[in-house]
């Protein structure tokens, strides 16, 4: 392809926004031409406008004129802003549309970064959209393989492709002068209470994550046929269903997906009825992750009792930790790292469905030039060297070996906050990954307009 020339679509938001201004940085930088627009000015122009529809043909036609005017080959916007924002176009009266940009013949990178089903409550899994988003000049970016596979096997999409995430360290500014005031800092959404079947083992010195999760099952495993109660899952489906919380239980490191790619090569049927509805795939999965999902507030609470553990960003009261006053406001984008710095360590735990691949933490982390210790997750030996640029852990023992290590050696806790910043800096930034999702789109068929770009 010749030169590329970029869309940016800008959506309002707290941390979504900030990757799509990461983008749109990246390619000021590589001198590539780019223009922007502000999605917001166009919501708003939608809702107070009398007719929607006819301020959204105002809109298209706007668009048109833009992308004649730049030239413009891809549009990048955040999860599907840049599918469902604009409507549909037909080349013709009374002929079938398609989404505003694929018409155009401009290819559109969707950039997920999370899991399409989290997305507002999951509205992109109805099957009504299947049909716009594989559109073969679609191509959409997640965090890890497992999620690309997964959104291919559940949502039917096409062109969903596995990408590490990055950032604008040029935003996360680090302050330098920032003096640590706690051993370790953990910046997070939200906590919950630990499970009642699970509290009992903050108070013990060296738990054991396999017999926590053995403890989990028979409650899980409840859990499990309750919703298949609810949903009238056939017993084929309950039993694969029961088979696949045992290999979680076996190897807790493996997505709910990898488990149930297993149990299809072994030939049992029932998970295919699952994997038949998109909302029934992802409701099901919620519930076995429970079996594992104790262990993100459980480490926390555990490890506050045995060192100055400061949570920022929201209430740490359910895990019944204290927190310096204010610790419990949002943290905005450009602060976390001066935040992370306020620890000697940094310590970051996903979620439990994100046992593969990683979240934007560690790249946020890497810039504020402090010693990290990551829950094991795989897939971030590719993108951090383990023992030099993080540590990780999968046992509470572990994690607080691998803490008083750090706060034992300031020098070795410096390099190795320096040696992770590097890295990031060096490999994990917006620019790289525009560089890929760029081929990737490139990749896609090319496309005659279907509607003129002058209209």
């Amino acid at each position: 392809m010749s030169e590329n020339r970029l869309l940016i679509l800008l959506n309002p938001g707290r941390q979504s926004r900030h990757y799509m201004l990461g983008v749109a940085a990246a390619a000021h930088r590589m001198g590539m031409p780019y223009a922007c627009v502000e999605l917001e000015s166009l919501w708003n122009r939608f809702n107070n406008a009398q007719c929607e529809s006819d301020e959204r043909s105002c809109v298209q036609s706007e668009m048109s004129r833009l992308v004649r005017h730049h030239r413009i080959t891809h549009v990048i916007g955040y999860a599907w802003n840049s599918v469902m924002d604009f409507g549909m176009l037909a080349p013709a009266p009374g002929t079938v549309g398609e989404p505003l940009f694929a018409a155009l013949g401009v290819r559109n990178i969707l950039l997920w970064t999370d899991h399409p089903n989290w997305f507002r409550n999951g509205e992109a899994m109805r099957p009504q959209y299947t049909r716009l988003f594989s559109h073969p000049l679609h191509t959409h970016i997640v965090k890890s393989q497992t999620a690309a596979d997964e959104v291919a096997g559940t949502l039917g999409w096409s062109n969903v492709h596995a990408m590490p995430m990055a950032e604008d360290y040029h935003q996360l500014l680090t302050a330098r002068e920032a003096i640590p005031v706690h051993d370790v800092v953990a910046i997070v959404g939200a906590t919950t209470a630990i499970p009642p079947e699970v509290a009992a083992f903050v108070d013990v010195d060296s738990p054991d994550p396999h017999e926590i999760d053995a403890i989990m099952l028979p409650t899980v495993t409840a859990d499990w046929h309750r919703w298949a109660d609810g949903h009238h899952v056939p017993y084929e489906t309950r039993a694969a269903g029961e088979v696949l919380l045992n290999l979680k239980l076996a190897d807790p490191s493996r997505s709910v997906w990898s488990h149930a790619s297993r149990i299809d090569h072994s030939g049992l049927s029932g998970l295919a009825w699952l994997r038949s509805d998109p909302s029934l795939w992802f409701g099901a999965t919620k519930v076995f992750s429970r079996l594992v999902a104790w262990r993100r507030d459980f480490y926390l609470a555990w490890l506050a009792r045995r060192v100055d553990l400061g949570i920022y960003g929201s209430s740490a009261r359910p895990i019944g930790v204290n927190q310096p006053q204010g610790a419990d406001e949002w943290i905005e984008y450009g602060d976390q790292a001066s935040i992370y710095a306020r620890g000697r360590v940094t310590i970051n735990i996903n979620a439990a469905h994100d046992e593969e691949g990683c979240t934007h933490k560690p790249f946020q982390i890497a810039a504020s030039r402090t010693a990290c210790v990551h829950h094991h997750t795989r897939g971030l030996d590719g993108l951090f060297v383990p023992g030099h640029q993080v540590l990780t852990f999968d046992h509470p023992a572990t994690l607080l070996d691998r803490v008083n290590t750090l706060l034992g050696n300031q020098r070795d806790r410096v390099a190795m906050g320096a040696a992770m910043h590097e890295r990031a800096t060096q490999q994990h930034t917006w620019q790289a990954r525009l560089t890929d999702m760029l081929n990737l789109s490139d990749h896609a068929i090319a496309a005659t307009p279907t509607y003129a770009a002058a209209a």
